[in-house]
């Protein structure tokens, strides 16, 4: 399948950021409208760590670009492509996470704190609960916009890269930057038919008692409508799981309270409630297997609430096939949007990322992809209502929901639907003791 247009300012339309940005010139489908002044970009980086100084040439390069060789390296001044500039604030140091509160906070009583990002640098990865974790909980809960960036991506960009590198680095962290101050780069061209709203349905265990096989965790949802647009998010704590063979079993009252709250809120989300509901699918996406009790009882309350089409989807992110051809680099493995089934209408395989060509010369600058790191999503029908089968359009919208990760231009490389992604980070969050999942929709974490 070709892949989806995406709609930039004006009415422009392009495939790749990269391309339509760099190449093209075009400008971000929407600018920020609650600014109410020159947005501020605070930096704070661990105190017994001098060389995380050099995050001030990060946010000298994301005022003034960076411009290396290639397309995508060509990286314009923050103020030619987004049409407002930034103003980066004097280097921070804390000395633990008491100190990077206390930050967020202060900045947190700003009345215009919706102008304000700040850039943490955190010595390691985070494990859930983690320093990640903790900063983001304590974020969203202050109403704050925080932007991550690894220690060692800091030296990196100061030591190793060159400005190829770096300007590659600066379109994703500046739309990283853009989004989080309520800028939207680009939408879908055109609606996602037939569908209702898209639900991620995601669990994660937060603690096992020693000695006990029964475990309990978190089950979140995250709304979507036809159009990609996050509508809305329910969670619950605390939530009784097992784990047996490979299956997920959950408190069925749960999924039933849960499922009744998102489908209210897509309710009211309708222009034409009825007419949709009749005609239109409901799209549950899962990672992870789940108990036929599970599928049955959402099945059930979906029916209570008078929609009558809907289709639970199991997408695996790793699935177990892979195909290229070694003797050619630049032709060895298949362009994305590339599926086919395994078992028509039940199992199929699609290439979300892949052979990709976003540059004006397909023989000066392909886009490349290592052969290793490709291979497609495994899409499984669970259940639906009666008639209903995995088809072509499910694909297709699995396909389009990837591309509205607005943290990143490097599209090509996102295999997983923006919606899941969005709804297994929620879910971690909570997990790692946020308990303010109310935070406005469009605050993005």
């Amino acid at each position: 399948m070709d892949p989806p247009l995406l709609e930039f300012d004006a009415g422009r339309r392009n495939i790749d950021p990269v391309n339509a940005f760099a190449v093209l010139g075009y400008k971000p489908y929407r600018v920020p409208e609650n600014l109410a002044s020159v947005p501020k970009i605070h930096v704070l980086g661990p105190a017994a760590d001098k060389k995380c100084q050099s995050v001030t040439m990060i946010l000298q390069d994301l005022r003034e670009g960076k411009m290396g060789t290639y397309a995508r390296s060509k990286y314009k001044p923050f103020l030619e492509t987004f049409r407002f500039d930034v103003e980066p604030q004097n280097y921070e140091e804390y000395e633990g996470e008491p100190d990077v509160y206390r930050k967020i906070t202060e900045v947190s009583q700003y009345p215009d704190k919706n102008s304000h990002v700040i850039v943490v640098i955190s010595p390691e990865k985070s494990q859930l609960g983690g320093f990640y974790y903790h900063v983001k909980k304590i974020s969203i809960e202050k109403g704050v916009q925080t932007q991550i960036i690894l220690k060692k991506t800091v030296e990196n960009y100061a030591n190793i890269m060159n400005d190829n590198n770096r300007g590659d680095f600066q379109w994703n962290f500046s739309f990283g930057i853009f989004s989080k101050l309520g800028g939207t780069p680009w939408k879908l061209d055109r609606v996602l038919d037939g569908v209702s709203a898209f639900i991620s349905l995601n669990t994660v265990t937060s603690f096992q008692e020693e000695g006990i096989i029964e475990r309990k965790g978190i089950v979140a949802l995250e709304l979507a409508n036809c159009w990609g647009d996050p509508i809305g998010r329910f969670f619950s704590d605390k939530v009784k799981l097992e784990s047996e063979e490979g299956v997920t079993y959950v408190d069925l009252k749960t999924i039933d309270t849960l499922m009744k709250k998102a489908l209210d809120q897509i309710e009211g989300e309708l222009a034409n409630p009825e007419e949709s509901k009749e005609r239109d699918y409901v799209i549950i996406h899962v990672q992870d297997r789940y108990a036929d009790s599970v599928y049955n009882r959402i099945a059930e309350t979906i029916k209570a609430k008078g929609f009558k089409k809907f289709k639970i989807i199991h997408i695996q992110e790793q699935g177990p096939l892979r195909l290229y051809d070694t003797a050619s680099l630049k032709q060895g493995w298949p362009r994305a949007g590339t599926y086919w089934y395994l078992v028509p209408g039940n199992i199929a395989f699609l290439y979300t990322i892949g052979r990709w060509q976003y540059s004006v010369s397909e023989e000066k600058e392909p886009y490349i992809i290592g052969a290793r790191d490709v291979s497609p999503l495994q899409v499984n029908y669970a259940k639906g209502s009666e008639g209903s089968k995995l088809s072509d359009d499910d694909l297709r919208h699995i396909y389009s929901l990837t591309r509205l990760h607005y943290y990143s231009a490097d599209i090509p490389r996102i295999k997983m639907p923006f919606t899941v992604r969005l709804g297994a980070r929620a879910a971690h969050l909570a997990a790692s003791g946020l308990t303010a999942l109310d935070f406005p929709i469009s605050f993005l974490y």
